[in-house]
Formats: structure tokens, C-alpha cells, sequence
């Protein structure tokens, strides 16, 4: 597998698709308002491909508090592949791709937030060194909440090397 930063037409098609799933809006203009055309200016976008350069999976930074933390503002694989091998080792690209990016930009700090219902993507997170700091409830469409996690880079990245 391969983080590209190349986005294609066909690759934000696929995009499009992961959060419609995720978050099932209730109408087109909540779509339009998150993926916008500025929205993929500001915020880094890398896509996640298989050997035969075929759409695993994306992920979005962006950032926040004067770039000294970035946020993981969205993030998925595709439907057919999840809790597969596959998905796996995407997730563990991208976040391998995610702190080389910040330790390459000084960034001190990566969030992300998770559905707090989701018990071993945020087992995941905990492994990779995220830790919970607060709970936002309803965050999301079906009414779950979300843990707001970060991740303190330069502890985490003393832990891998």
C-alpha cells in the first residue's frame, strides 16, 4: 500500500461515498458545506491506494491553533474493505504518514475524535498513543458520541523509535 498526496477526480468521488456513509446527512448542502472546494485547499488530503493503484482509503489534516496542532478532520476506508487486513494496515500507514508529516512540520500535537461506541477503534487510538481528553455527546448523526483524542507527537514518536 501507498499514502499519495494526489488527488484525482475519481479519488474525491470515493470520498464523497465514505462520508455519506459515515454521516449520513440529511441533506446535499451539508455535503456541499464539508467538502467544498476551500475545504480541500486548507486542509492536506492524502489518499491510501492497494498495489494495483486501486482506492483504499483517505485522510484529511487540518490544521488548528496556528498549525502547532492538526486535527484528523476526516478520515475512512472503503465500505468493502473495513475490518479487514486491508484496513488494518491502511490504518496503520496513514498514522505512520501522519506523524512523519508533523514531526517534518513541528507540529506538537494531533486530535481526532472517534465514536465512543466504536470500543476497538479507540482501543486502536490508545495504542497508537492518543489519549481521551472529553467527550462531546451527540456528536454524531445516530446520536453517538465522540471521544476528542490527542496525541502529544514527540512522546509518541520517542516511544517508536
Amino acid at each position: 500500500m501507498v499514502v499519495t498526496k494526489a488527488l484525482s477526480r475519481k479519488d474525491s468521488k470515493q470520498i464523497f461515498k465514505i462520508i455519506r456513509e459515515k454521516l449520513k446527512p440529511t441533506n446535499n448542502i451539508f455535503l456541499n458545506y464539508i467538502w467544498d472546494k476551500k475545504r480541500l485547499l486548507r486542509c492536506k488530503t492524502w489518499v491510501i491506494k492497494n498495489g494495483e493503484n486501486e482506492f483504499v482509503g483517505f485522510y484529511q489534516l487540518t490544521p488548528v491553533k496556528n498549525g502547532i496542532v492538526y486535527i484528523v478532520s476526516a478520515m475512512g476506508i472503503k465500505k468493502q474493505l473495513r475490518k479487514t487486513k486491508s484496513a488494518h494496515g491502511a490504518l496503520k500507514l496513514m498514522d505512520k504518514s501522519i506523524k512523519e508529516f508533523a514531526t517534518n512540520h513541528n507540529v506538537k500535537k494531533v486530535a481526532l475524535h472517534v465514536d465512543a461506541e466504536d470500543v476497538l477503534l479507540v482501543k486502536m487510538y490508545k495504542k497508537l498513543g492518543f489519549e481521551i481528553k472529553n467527550t462531546k455527546r451527540d456528536y454524531y448523526n445516530n446520536g453517538h458520541a465522540a471521544y476528542y483524542m490527542e496525541a502529544d507527537v514527540a512522546k509518541v514518536m520517542k516511544q517508536v523509535t
